[in-house]
């Protein structure tokens, strides 16, 4: 294939203005997988309004295949000195590295900054052509001695690439709603039992009750307002994760002003809000069926779908936990690693509360003991807790006690 890849010239651009709007959006869109998130608009505002730059860790080199000159494959390449802003835990990669004595960054990344979105991510006139072109990648990478080339959340034709080149393939889960060509909601609810129907439509009721309502703005209808509430939303449930936000407000007004057309803007009320309490797995194991439901992997070991949705939303409150566990008599089979954080942080993982006595032990104090003295103790006890970990910040389990 080497002798193929010198029939076309391979050119490494820092910054994407580098190459026209017209060709890298016209690539895209024969794609099979495309979405906006690779429109040439997004990832130039990524990089334009300092979101996804080599300050914050993101260092562009976007690499294309040109036959002559067309345009005919490119991706976008990041250079990375850590691994915020991934959706993909590889710490332990990192940590293994250090412990060798070896430099794990800066490493090799093809993904949409912050996005986990599936898509293309290797644009190319057809698959030879996409093997090339992460060929070419690949011998880039191996140039700057880079300790690795990771892509993330690429489409089928990517991954196939990757196959067809050696490279090793790992798996995630993902938890997607399909439209079965339902033509609105009333046809969904008929595909439900009646009982399902049922609770779905009691739910919507106290929804509707409550004054509750959903008003959908898309394009040029989004006011200047709304993007501004929405970055203060967005910015809200990073720092109460104890982090800065990866997007600028800057980003956004570039948003505003270049690809309004593909936002929808959900703001205030809600009048098409649907709780689905079904779901079906193909396990005939009630453990290994728990873990599939609550995991998506049946041999369990992943985060379950609470510790996903405290990671992603957040908590209003770090004194208490983000996500709990209500079990009607008794913990279901499997036990805790239906409800475990998996390879996310350990503070993600559910908190269960008892259904009988009280939902946790040691929150009354013993007989004869008084609540100042029983306040005392704690205290101490939190206090050498924050001590230990300050020693053992790598161990994040000591964050979750």
């Amino acid at each position: 294939m080497q002798k193929e890849l010198n029939d076309y010239g391979i050119r490494v651009h820092p910054h994407l203005k580098e190459i026209a709007a017209k060709d890298w959006d016209g690539l895209l869109f024969q794609q099979h997988s495309p979405t906006p998130f690779m429109r040439h608009a997004y990832l130039l505002a990524l990089q334009d309004s300092g979101s996804a730059v080599a300050a914050t860790g993101w260092q562009a080199q976007y690499i294309s295949l040109w036959r002559g000159e067309a345009l005919v494959a490119a991706c976008p390449l990041y250079l990375k000195d850590h691994s915020y802003g991934e959706y993909v835990f590889d710490w332990a990669w990192a940590n293994a590295y250090h412990q060798h004595g070896l430099n794990y960054y800066p490493k090799a990344l093809i993904a949409v900054p912050f996005t986990p979105v599936p898509g293309s991510r290797l644009l190319a006139v057809d698959s030879a052509t996409r093997e090339l072109l992460l060929e070419a990648v690949v011998g880039w990478c191996q140039e700057q001695k880079l300790s690795s080339l990771h892509m993330l959340f690429g489409s089928d034709e990517d991954m196939a690439a990757a196959q067809a080149l050696g490279l090793l393939q790992r798996q995630t889960v993902q938890f997607h709603w399909q439209n079965q060509a339902w033509p609105d909601f009333d046809a969904f609810l008929a595909s439900l039992t009646q009982e399902k129907r049922k609770k779905i439509r009691q739910e919507r009721r106290r929804v509707t009750d409550a004054g509750v309502g959903f008003r959908w703005s898309v394009g040029a209808d989004i006011s200047e307002a709304d993007w501004q509430f929405f970055y203060q939303c967005y910015e809200r449930t990073y720092l109460e994760h104890g982090n800065a936000p990866y997007l600028t407000p800057d980003f956004f007004h570039r948003m505003n002003a270049d690809m309004a057309e593909n936002w929808g803007h959900l703001a205030k009320v809600a009048d098409d809000l649907c709780f689905y309490r079904g779901c079906q797995v193909d396990s005939v194991n009630h453990p290994t069926a728990m873990y599939q439901m609550n995991t998506g992997n049946r041999f369990g070991g992943d985060p379950g779908l609470g510790s996903w949705v405290n990671y992603g939303l957040g908590t209003l409150n770090e004194d208490i936990p983000g996500f709990i566990v209500l079990p009607e008599v008794s913990y279901p089979q499997g036990g805790a690693s239906n409800w475990g954080n998996g390879y996310l942080p350990a503070h993600f993982q559910g908190t269960p509360l008892r259904a009988k006595g009280s939902p946790i032990l040691d929150l009354t104090p013993p007989a004869g003991i008084e609540r100042d003295h029983q306040r005392a103790n704690l205290d101490l006890l939190a206090k050498m807790n924050r001590g230990h970990a300050a020693l053992h910040a790598q161990h994040d389990e000591l964050a979750a006690r």
